[in-house]
Order: C-alpha cells, then structure tokens, then sequence
C-alpha cells in the first residue's frame, strides 16, 4: 500500500522533479480491516525527512511478468549491473504539458498549414490497392484537423513503376531491385511496393491528409530484420518531420476517443514517449510522441546501419543477441516484435529499460552520446490510457490504475468487441466507431 501512495522510479523513467520539499512531511496511512465486525486501525505518525521528491501516484510502467521475465538480481549480474529495475511510475503526461507555453493551433489544419502538431500515421504498401484506407479508420484522427493538427501519412516513393499481376489484376508495381529500401540480406524474397493510386490520393486528399512519400522503408544499410519490420521502421521518418513542434505516430488500427493535445504539448518540450507492450512485451511501438530532430533522425540512421541484428536462442538465453547485443531482456526469449520495431526502439530508445546510457548495446550507448547527449530520456506513459491494449477484463488482474475507468482512455489501440463474448462495462473498454467528422 505504501509504495503504491508514493510510487517509484528508476533513471529513465523519472518524473520531472517537484521542488524539493525542506520540511519534514508527515504522512498518516490508514487501513480498513476487514476482520470481524469491521473498524479502522490508525497506523501512528511516521516523519519522513524529503531529501528526494515524492514520486508521483501513477500506476506502474513496467509490469513485471514473472512467468516470462528472468529474475532483477539474475540480469544485473549477468550485466555487471548493481540492480536491474523492476518498478517504474508511469510518466504524467499532464503534468508535463502544463509546461508547454506556445498557443495551441485552433484553425483548421491544410496542406503546407504551418501548424503546430500532426498525428502521423505509415503504410508500407505492400499489398495492392485493394481497400488500402477506408474512411472509418481514419475519421478518428482527421477530426483532429478541426483542432489545428495536421494528418500526414508517410509512403514508400515509387519512381518508375513497372506493372505486376496479383490475384488476376494488373497494379503499378516498384521492386526492391537490390535497392535494399524494402528489402534486406537475410529477410528472404524480393519485395516491392504497390504505389498509391490516383483514386487512393484523391481519396486521402478529400480527407485533407499530408502525403509524404519518402526514399525507404528500411533504413539504409540495415543488415537483418524480421519481415513486420518494413512496417515498423518506416516509422523512423517521424523524426525527421522538423516542420511540426511535435508529433504522434499511431497504428491505423488504433482509434482516438480522448483528448490528443496534452501528449502532442508534453512532446513539444522535448519529450519522448511510448508504452509498455500488454502481451510479455516491454514496449509496443503502436503509439509514439516525439519532438522531431535532425539528430534524433540521424541516430537512428547510424544505428541501422551499424546495428547487427541476430536471433540465436542460446544468446537470448544470456541476455545477449538481438540488436547489437541487446538481448531481449528482460527476457530470455524473443518478445512480440523483438526483431522489428519494438525490439530496435527498446535497445536503442531506452537502453533495454536501463535507459540509452546505460543499456547492453554498446552502439546504442554510443548512439547516445554521439547524437543527442542533452537529450531528455525516454519516457514511458500510462498505457491504459494512453495506448489501450484490450487489458485484462479481470479487475484484479488489470494492470492499469486502481481507479481505471474506459472514459480515461485516449488512444483505443486493441479493445473487446462482440465477438470477445465478454460484457462491456466502465473498466470493460470496447471499441466504438468514430462518427465522420
């Protein structure tokens, strides 16, 4: 019960620090039995001298699933660490944005607008053109355009298409041709693209949506990846976005159902932010805010390029392998998307939950030092509410805030719906349509 009234943290995940408090605070704990006829106990005052500031009341930001993690006290030593954490409140996201001074943007957002923020969303287009963008997964983040924030969906660039025939159809087709922009050593295949159709941009462009075809999917050089990887690493081009003050990446299949702006504010000064994955994995990659930077980018660049990605079972299993070394820890065996996106931002972001100076990958640490040594860390915000993964329908065994409740959620990423036969309720979330705007 105490830890949960003063929360804890480790080094990359510390809140922003509260004025250090020079009296002496007392703090009364109350505690309802439950025994016989029922009653208070009052726990006698207990003085405790501040030196450092209370940690704020969020829930964790780093579960701990014993059944798939190795033991705190076994990682450390195996990495010559005094302690691996295992706790961690969650970054307050508001609290945060109560720092951002610029105006926010109120007037609809256009092409070449000149606003403030933008919601990003990738697509690798390596399917064809076949209902590649529908209007009711993309009404949740148009509306935002209403509140002055810019919708951009970045692309792979098709220069000169040739034609291929899939599933009897004739489509605009860009093969990979040792380029290596969709395709890497290892990977197996020749993968192209199917670049956007004339109907897809007229399409995107009723919808007021900023089109950025970028050179690749793959960062260049990239040695080994697994295939969702071409999905997730086109995302790097977020960084690169030097025109907004911030911006948030989602996942097409996430829906907006809460207010956006105070994540998009709390980036604007500098901050980095993800959440935990739900399913063993210590990050999802499903949701990402950033103040965009040229040596943000640039990292990432030289980190794909020198970063050797390896999958051997035994090096997992002595918290080695994986990218440049990094392991999969703190597991011993290859999380949810290990080789793709949420592994590479996990080794190289937060340094495998030691934070970037202090990780396992020796060019991740280097990465560090080289590009962004002012940097603020990466941070880890409530993932309940602000990437809600269809949590546990069990109250006792949700791993959100004790006083969770669906209405808090902003960003629905994985919710129940019918077919999970499980009753909605106010801790329950389903997924609801977004209304068009």
């Amino acid at each position: 019960m105490f830890q949960s009234i003063i929360g804890s943290t480790f080094k990359a995940q510390r809140p922003n620090k509260v004025e250090k408090m020079q009296t002496k605070i007392t703090i009364i704990l109350l505690v309802f039995w439950s025994s016989g006829g029922g009653g208070l106990e009052l726990f006698k005052h207990k003085k405790i001298s501040v030196a450092e500031p209370l940690a704020d009341p969020d829930p964790a930001c780093f579960n701990w699933h014993a059944e798939y993690y190795q033991k705190p006290d076994v990682i450390a030593a195996a990495l010559n660490k005094v302690v691996y954490p295992t706790i961690a409140s969650c970054f307050n996201v508001t609290r945060c944005a109560s720092k951002y001074t610029a105006p926010v943007p109120k007037r609809p957002s256009s092409v070449g607008s000149g606003n403030t923020f933008a919601i990003v969303l990738t697509h690798s287009l390596e399917r064809p053109p076949r209902a590649r963008f529908r209007p009711e997964s993309l009404w949740g983040f148009t509306q935002w355009q209403k509140k002055g924030v810019d919708t951009v969906l970045v692309v792979p660039s098709c220069d000169n298409p040739t034609r291929k025939k899939e599933s009897g159809k004739e489509h605009a087709y860009c093969a990979d041709e040792g380029t290596n922009r969709f395709n890497v050593p290892g990977r197996g295949g020749n993968y192209g693209i199917f670049p956007l159709t004339a109907d897809e941009r007229d399409f995107l462009g009723k919808h007021n949506i900023v089109i950025k075809e970028v050179a690749w999917a793959l960062p260049p050089g990239l040695s080994y990846c697994y295939g969702c990887a071409i999905k997730d690493l086109i995302r790097l081009h977020a960084f690169s976005l030097l025109e907004y003050a911030a911006v948030a990446y989602f996942d097409f299949d996430v829906t907006l159902v809460g207010d956006l702006l105070p994540l998009l504010q709390c980036a604007a000064t500098g901050e980095f932010m993800m959440t935990e994955g739900s399913f063993m994995s210590p990050l999802n990659a499903g949701m990402m805010a950033l103040q965009p930077s040229k040596e943000l980018f640039e990292m990432n660049l030289w980190y794909a390029k020198h970063a050797v990605y390896t999958d051997n079972i035994t090096d997992f299993k002595n918290f080695k392998g994986g990218w440049d070394g990094g392991g999969a820890i703190p597991g011993y065996w290859p999380f949810p998307g290990l080789g793709c996106g949420q592994g590479y931002l996990w080794t190289l972001m937060y340094g495998s939950g030691l934070g970037r100076e202090n990780g396992p990958s020796p060019l991740a640490r280097e990465a560090a030092v080289k590009f962004i040594p002012t940097h603020k860390p990466a941070r880890l915000v409530d993932r309940c509410i602000w990437n809600y993964q269809r949590e546990d329908a069990d109250d006792k065994k949700r791993m959100c805030r004790p006083d969770f409740k669906c209405n808090q959620v902003v960003a629905m990423h994985k919710a129940y719906e019918q077919e999970h036969n499980i009753a909605e309720s106010a801790t329950v979330c389903w997924r609801h349509q977004v209304s068009e705007p």
